[in-house]
């Protein structure tokens, strides 16, 4: 046995962090490394059969700007992947279409050519604008061991390759039952994220952040706290909150931003009476902790994992913002309204499989 190389988005992002450690935790025998700067570190240290290389991320600075495409990022990972037993490649939203696409198609080429073994988990494909795009990727799924995605909607474009699955989010598997109360109570929690940087979003923050005022409004005026969640200080998350609690002070409005400190992030979750979700992963641990919780959808991968789940609560796509009501809300959120998930938990677990085989036969 040698080890394995991560492949994740590092950036103290709760989601993302989450799905480290839910891979690390599954395999305790098994030695994983992962690159990333050390600022974002400190989600890591407790686990211990993971080890954080950090890039020598300012020389990347000048590369890029130089307008070279390698980066000490995909060196390290070539020549890590090369040394051990396998790729795995965990996260959500790792498949976007960006102006650098192509670039990122062919560093991703190189990389698999490079590992031993190729896992693929988690994720959802696009969104896409180029046929292209789905092309050349296409072709490099034909060549890695087993790709696990995490909608119908991704599955269904390749699911003619016989190594193409689906299961329900990885998030779904994780155990639950060790998260500790908040020191907090009587509260609900709000994910926030900030629209400034999303250029198809940018012209809807007022009135996302004012909705999200009057949800807090009506919650106090009922008696409840309410609690505004970063999920994720690099992506702006705090600089929205700050915001929203410069328009609207209040003793019972509070704020948590996450740094790094999962079981408390969980916690916060897990403690609260209801959960309005923005950001993807709000939604799926309001349904792992049993929440209500109200879909403010950003982005189509959490409408594609509501239309497989088969929610027919209330819902609303930020672009429809001008038509919330704030009243249907509230009342969605502390009504109660809950879903049995076992057996979603039981299949989240498949998104596993084959590396479960993999590690098997190379303990």
């Amino acid at each position: 046995m040698k080890g394995n190389l991560i492949r994740a988005y590092s950036a103290t992002n709760l989601g993302d962090d989450l799905f480290i450690k839910i891979l690390c935790d599954r395999y305790p025998r098994q030695k994983f490394y992962i690159i990333a700067d050390k600022k974002h570190s400190k989600p890591f240290e407790t686990i211990s059969n993971l080890k954080v290389i950090n890039p020598v991320s300012f020389i990347d600075k000048i590369i890029l700007k130089l307008g070279f495409n390698f980066t000490s990022y995909n060196i390290l990972s070539k020549k890590i992947a090369k040394k051990n037993d396998s790729v795995v490649h965990i996260g959500g939203s790792i498949f976007m279409q960006n102006s650098n696409w192509s670039n990122r198609v062919k560093e991703y080429d190189k990389l698999i050519k490079s590992s031993n073994n190729f896992f693929v988990l988690g994720s959802n494909f696009g969104p896409y604008q180029d046929h292209l795009y789905f092309e050349k990727y296409n072709n490099l799924f034909k060549n890695i061991n087993d790709i696990c995605f995490r909608d119908n909607h991704s599955y269904s474009k390749f699911q003619s390759l016989d190594n193409v699955r689906k299961a329900p989010d990885i998030v779904f598997a994780l155990d639950s039952d060790k998260i500790i109360d908040y020191k907090l109570n009587n509260y609900f929690v709000i994910s926030v994220i900030n629209l400034e940087n999303r250029k198809e979003l940018k012209e809807y923050q007022k009135l996302y952040e004012q909705a999200i005022i009057d949800i807090s409004k009506q919650l106090i005026d009922r008696g409840k706290k309410v609690v505004l969640m970063s999920f994720c200080e690099r992506e702006g998350d705090e600089v929205a909150i700050k915001r929203i609690k410069k328009q609207y002070s209040h003793e019972k409005l509070k704020a948590y931003f996450y740094k790094g400190n999962m079981p408390e992030a969980l916690s916060v979750i897990k403690s609260s009476e209801g959960v309005v979700a923005t950001r993807f992963h709000s939604m799926i641990l309001a349904l792992l902790f049993d929440k209500p919780f109200f879909p403010f959808i950003y982005s189509n991968k959490t409408l594609n994992v509501i239309e497989d789940l088969e929610y027919d609560n209330y819902y609303l796509n930020i672009s429809q913002t001008q038509n919330i009501d704030i009243n249907k809300i509230v009342d969605q959120l502390t009504n109660g309204i809950f879903y049995n998930l076992s057996e979603i938990k039981d299949e989240a677990n498949k998104q596993f499989l084959k590396l479960d085989e993999f590690y098997l036969n190379n303990i």
